[in-house]
């Protein structure tokens, strides 16, 4: 990764068109042809991500790209049958590996099968279904608090926020949400069907309108994620009652500053409450930054909960896609342009441009 980053120092992708050019060029250049799958983004993530893919797959398909997103199933389902176990990332030769190293993935096993559930083919899902039904079978009763039905507490697990330690976040429960309906979907046999998440993760974390980080937080940390993933994993569902609770939650993120100046940031810089890795400290990309990934699930939300504010986020994005030629994975908040630091240096080309080029279609010319 900072060897790519280093790399485009000197060598930055740019391209050419409206917003919608400039996404559909992006996504179609990360598709692999050679070895029929999705890379997450054309130069620094070649692997391809199961939480990245399985949140992209639903606007992939959406967009013209159904063939593309079941060959890269394929070639996951094959890559896990051969190793016999799920894995967050796959490398371009088929190899297994988790990031953080040894940490369950909730969220990339959430938006894997999510994702796998979109493209509705039940002679796919039969073929692996041992090993589907395995996985999620070792998942739950690794990971899951039998007496709660939340996380077990104490144990660190891999976010998209992939730095972040965590005691039992507000995020990963609302993933378990998120899987067992897409566990139902695939109609497989589901472990989490005696847990209520409409109601448990509520009853654990909103206090005060606002979504609390992880159990134990005080709720002085306003964390993005924790905020967002109730509405983006339809665990709240889209009536009356969810936009108003939505509209008092995206006041608390406007307070904090975390959709300026684009949706959205994960939090505002270091907090004692928000526990990060040693290397957070070095390279300084995940504490203070806007998120395209966050910020186009914001915008998912807003569009179903609160149209007018969707109008005005999916102008500027739109716009920041034209003025920058490229689609970023991280943009400094300080200067709208993409996010520099001593190891780093944002990706321009991520294979999340396919939510955005779904959402500008549907709005039309």
């Amino acid at each position: 990764m900072f060897v790519t980053g280093a790399w485009r120092r000197v060598h930055l992708r740019r391209y050419h068109g409206s917003a919608s050019d400039i996404c559909e060029q992006v996504v179609r250049g990360c598709f692999d042809a050679k070895q029929q799958y999705f890379r997450t983004s054309i130069d620094t993530y070649r692997q391809m991500w199961a939480r990245d893919f399985g949140r992209a797959a639903p606007a992939l398909i959406e967009i013209g790209f159904a063939d593309e997103v079941e060959q890269t199933f394929r070639f996951a389902l094959d890559a896990y049958a051969r190793a016999g176990r799920f894995a967050l990332v796959i490398d371009p030769r088929g190899r297994l590996y988790d990031f953080p190293p040894a940490c369950h993935s909730p969220d990339g096993l959430a938006y894997f099968l999510s994702g796998l559930a979109a493209v509705n083919n039940p002679s796919l899902v039969r073929r692996y279904s041992a090993l589907l039904q395995s996985e999620i079978a070792r998942f739950v009763r690794e990971v899951v608090d039998p007496a709660t039905g939340l996380l077990l507490r104490g144990l660190h697990v891999s976010e998209a926020q992939d730095y972040t330690v965590r005691d039992c976040s507000c995020y990963s429960c609302c993933m378990l949400h998120l899987m067992s309906c897409s566990v139902d979907a695939l109609g497989l046999s589901n472990p989490l069907a005696g847990f209520d998440y409409t109601q448990l993760v509520p009853q654990a974390f909103f206090r005060d309108g606002q979504f609390l980080d992880a159990l134990g937080s005080s709720g002085a940390y306003v964390s993005a994620d924790a905020c967002l993933a109730p509405f983006s994993t339809g665990l709240l569902g889209w009536g009356d009652e969810a936009a108003a609770r939505f509209g008092a939650v995206l006041s608390q993120l406007d307070d904090e500053h975390l959709n300026d100046p684009l949706p959205t940031r994960y939090g505002r810089g270091a907090h004692p409450e928000r526990k990060m890795l040693a290397l957070e400290r070095v390279n300084g990309w995940q504490t203070d930054a806007v998120w395209t990934c966050l910020g186009l699930e914001a915008l998912e939300v807003m569009r179903r909960l609160d149209k007018p504010r969707y109008q005005r986020e999916l102008l500027a994005y739109t716009r920041m896609v034209e003025r920058l030629g490229c689609f970023l994975e991280v943009l400094d908040a300080r200067t709208t342009d993409l996010l520099r630091t001593p190891l780093y240096v944002s990706e321009t080309a991520m294979l999340w441009a396919g939510s955005l080029l779904a959402q500008l279609r549907r709005e039309g010319p």
